[in-house]
C-alpha cells in the first residue's frame, strides 16, 4: 500500500486513479476549430444535408411529413375556428332565448291585465247607474258608402309637383 501525500490539516488523502491518456491531439484541434468559429461569427454547421444527397424514399417522407404538418395545423386552426363560433352561437341563442322569455311573460301579463280591464268594464255596464242600455235593432246607425266621383289624370305638370324634392332619399331598406 502506498501512502499518500498528507494535506495541512494532517489527514491522510486518497489517490486518485489516473483515468487513460486521451488523444489530446484530436480534442485541442476540436476546440481550437470550434473557438475560431465562434470567433469569427460563423455558425454551427447545419445538420440538414442537401435534398441530393438523400435517397429518393427518403426524401419522399420528407415532404409527407412536411405536407402533414400542413395538414395538422391547418386542422387545429379549424377545430379552433369551429369551436370558437359554436361557443358564439350558444351565446346569441341564449341571449335570444331570454328575450323570448320575456316577450312571452310581458305577453301574459299584457292579456292578464287586458282581461282584468274587460271585467271590470263589464261589471260596469251591468251597473244601471252608468247609463249604458243593451243594443237593440231600433238604435242602430246605419251608414251608407259616399257616391262615386269621376277622377281625372293629373297632368304631367301636376305630377311634378307632386313628388318629393329630394330624389336621392332612398325609398325603403
Amino acid at each position: 500500500m502506498s501512502v499518500s501525500p498528507r494535506d495541512p490539516r494532517g489527514l491522510r488523502r486518497p489517490r486518485v486513479k489516473k483515468s487513460p491518456p486521451v488523444k489530446t491531439a484530436r480534442v485541442r484541434e476540436g476546440l481550437r476549430a470550434h473557438r475560431s468559429r465562434a470567433a469569427s461569427g460563423a455558425s454551427q454547421p447545419s445538420r440538414t444535408t442537401s435534398a441530393r444527397s438523400l435517397p429518393p424514399l427518403l426524401e419522399i417522407l420528407v415532404l409527407l411529413q412536411r405536407g402533414s404538418s400542413v395538414v395538422a395545423f391547418s386542422l387545429i386552426g379549424a377545430a379552433l375556428a369551429l369551436y370558437a363560433a359554436t361557443v358564439y352561437l350558444q351565446q346569441q341563442w341564449s341571449e335570444a332565448y331570454q328575450t323570448l322569455e320575456r316577450l312571452q311573460r310581458e305577453t301574459r301579463s299584457l292579456t292578464a291585465a287586458d282581461e282584468t280591464f274587460k271585467h271590470q268594464l263589464a261589471k260596469q255596464a251591468q251597473n244601471k247607474e252608468t247609463g249604458l242600455v243593451f243594443p237593440s235593432p231600433s238604435q242602430t246607425i246605419y251608414l251608407y258608402p259616399a257616391s262615386v266621383q269621376s277622377q281625372q289624370k293629373p297632368t304631367p305638370e301636376e305630377q311634378k309637383q307632386e313628388t318629393p324634392a329630394n330624389n336621392n332619399a332612398p325609398l325603403g331598406y
